[in-house]
């Protein structure tokens, strides 16, 4: 089993993605570490640059020639997520602990198909558009469609979670199957080469004590 990834990767990917949303932003490990600091977390400075020089050694960004200049400060690294770092930034914020906020991503049509899947272990494009999608609904071709090709990318990108039927059901449809060991959990599976699972953070180390904000405890007399 490979070792685990270090604690302050999770949050301080998860902080970019949420900050983050335009490609070729720059900024800086101050700006990482307000962002990833939270109320259960204490991200400092220091922390923030361990997290920029673990995620520059595994390419998910890279140094700016350009600095930053402040004031008795003097020179800043700039940084930039590369490609595989927005893969892992966004996989990163849906692996967090509660994930996302409820309800950012309970109607997309992906979720929905994936879910049906788990609890139906067996699927065609058709069934899954009969109960997803409303048959009187105008896009409603259109839709069925972007199912068929999820289940038909997922067998194709996740082949150890999602197995695709040899033979095709009457009318000729294709039957996709949910592999029972798979490890993929509640988010899809990848539908296009070099996306990055959020299952890809499931072997992260705990964040250790001393970096734990505990609540002030008040005496009562």
């Amino acid at each position: 089993m490979s070792a685990p990834k270090p604690w302050f990767l999770l949050p301080g990917l998860a902080a970019l993605a949420r900050n983050i949303k335009q490609r070729g932003r720059t900024f800086t490990a101050q700006d990482l570490s307000r962002w990833a600091d939270t109320e259960q977390i204490d991200y400092s400075l220091n922390v923030a640059k361990m997290a920029l020089d673990t995620m520059a050694a595994w390419r998910y960004v890279q140094l700016q020639n350009a600095k930053l200049q402040r004031k008795r400060i003097g020179a800043i690294n700039v940084w930039v997520l590369t490609e595989s770092g927005w893969a892992a930034a966004k996989a990163a914020l849906r692996a967090m602990p509660g994930g996302p906020p409820q309800g950012t991503y309970a109607l997309e049509l992906d979720v929905r198909l994936w879910n049906l899947l788990r609890i139906r272990r067996k699927l065609t494009a058709d069934e899954a558009a009969q109960t997803l999608v409303d048959a009187s609904a105008a896009d409603y071709p259109t839709l069925k469609k972007r199912i068929a090709a999820l289940l038909a990318a997922w067998a194709k990108y996740a082949p150890k979670a999602v197995g695709r039927g040899v033979r095709r059901e009457p009318g000729g449809h294709v039957r996709f199957v949910l592999y029972p060991d798979n490890k993929l959990g509640r988010w899809p599976p990848p539908t296009k080469a070099g996306e990055m699972h959020p299952s890809a953070f499931s072997n992260t180390a705990p964040v250790p004590s001393n970096f734990l904000k505990t609540p002030s405890s008040e005496e009562h007399v």
